[in-house]
């Protein structure tokens, strides 16, 4: 909870993140916790320099990606509630990245910004010009993280955590958006028009982008798939050229390359049967047709009508 003195920067564990700041004062005291009712926490260099790297612990364990980072990232605090700024600069040895925020942020906004960070330096690393990770990963990556990570992402270090009957839902929030109304297909995904960011169609595109990037990190390979797409973005101006060549969503056995028909197909599917189970993945009651809950004709009257 301490100030950083005028000039001074702290580094994280992993030696990727620096952290500097241009708040001269002390943590107010009563408004440290990470799960207030607003959802918004207040930063100081020491909890920034911890929520970076848990952050990035998440990511790579997303990704089951070992951590050969190569570009720096420098983060600066500023006092008040302004907006976050990302720019990055090209140097003969690498990328260097550059983001301000300020001291009061919701927990959300500050994993979307560190996500957006790390996918940028991991899409970057061995490229010359600036790469755009599409917007359902970054999206989908930090609301995974977030939900994965939990109220100990702020908690102080070494603090225990217990939890107390089942734990929370992975996907609450997403959860009750997809069941009053169908995810957006791929292509909505991969393109979205503004009225689709706009207003309450927001909760739609970050609850459709959540699910799908959650499956395909499920799929056998799915995180090794999701490494060859990241880096594949390189070499492609539409992210879904990258995503057909990097996704295996046909059967192997056909020997056939996955198309957008069958992006589309498996994303159906998947959609289709989250939405048809509850997070106990029982059969969801809003998917139960009347004459399923019916008494069932036992055996013996099964054969006597027959």
């Amino acid at each position: 909870a301490s100030a950083l003195p005028p000039g001074r920067t702290l580094t994280s564990t992993s030696r990727q993140f620096i952290v500097s700041s241009s708040i001269h004062r002390s943590l107010t005291p009563g408004i440290t916790q990470g799960n207030s009712p607003t959802n918004i926490v207040q930063l100081t260099p020491g909890r920034l320099v911890l929520v970076a790297d848990r952050v990035k612990t998440m990511f790579l364990r997303q990704l089951h990606a070992p951590d050969n980072w190569h570009g720096g990232i420098r983060l600066h605090l500023e006092p008040g509630n302004g907006r976050t700024s990302l720019k990055r600069t090209r140097y003969a040895d690498g990328w260097q990245y550059y983001a301000t925020l300020p001291e009061n942020i919701r927990t959300i906004d500050l994993v979307r910004l560190l996500t957006d960070l790390l996918l940028a330096e991991m899409t970057e690393r061995y490229s010359h010009r600036e790469i755009e990770a599409p917007l359902w990963l970054r999206v989908g990556l930090a609301e995974t993280i977030q939900r994965n990570a939990g109220p100990g992402l702020f908690a102080p270090l070494g603090a225990r955590r217990l939890f107390e009957g089942e734990l929370p839902d992975p996907y609450r929030g997403t959860r009750v958006v997809l069941l009053k109304k169908q995810p957006l297909a791929y292509t909505d995904l991969s393109l979205p028009t503004r009225a689709q960011l706009a207003g309450t169609n927001w909760d739609l595109y970050r609850a459709s982008s959540h699910l799908f990037t959650q499956q395909l990190l499920s799929r056998r390979n799915g995180p090794t798939e999701m490494r060859a797409f990241i880096r594949q973005l390189q070499n492609f101006k539409n992210s879904q050229f990258a995503f057909l060549k990097s996704f295996q969503l046909t059967d192997l056995s056909t020997a056939k390359k996955t198309s957008l028909l069958d992006v589309e197909k498996w994303w159906t599917v998947a959609s289709m049967h989250f939405r048809s189970r509850d997070r106990r993945n029982n059969l969801s009651l809003i998917h139960i047709s009347e004459p399923t809950r019916r008494t069932p004709i036992s055996y013996a009257g099964f054969c006597l009508k027959k």
